[in-house]
C-alpha cells in the first residue's frame, strides 16, 4: 500500500471558508476539536525527531489524521 502525502499547500488548499481569506487555526475551525492520547515519551521523541530532521511538512496532528484515516479505510474492506 502507497500512501501519497499531501504537500503543506496542498493540505491547506480549498479550506478555507471564504476565496482570499485564510485559512482558520486548528483551534477555531469547528471540523477539528481537541483530543488528549496517551503516548509512550520514547515513541512520541522519536515521531517529533523524524518530522523535524526528514523535513516533513506535516504537524503531529496531521500525521496522526493520516494514520488513523488510512486505519479507517483498511479496516473498512
Amino acid at each position: 500500500m502507497t500512501i501519497r502525502r499531501k504537500s503543506v499547500s496542498e493540505s491547506t488548499q480549498g479550506k478555507t471558508a471564504v476565496p482570499g481569506k485564510a485559512a482558520l487555526a486548528k483551534s477555531k475551525d469547528p471540523n477539528f476539536r481537541p483530543s488528549t492520547l496517551y503516548l509512550r515519551k520514547k515513541t512520541l521523541a522519536d515521531c517529533e525527531y523524524r518530522l523535524k530532521t526528514t523535513d516533513d511538512p506535516r504537524d503531529m496532528s496531521e500525521l496522526v489524521e493520516e494514520l488513523m484515516t488510512g486505519w479507517l479505510g483498511k479496516s473498512a474492506k
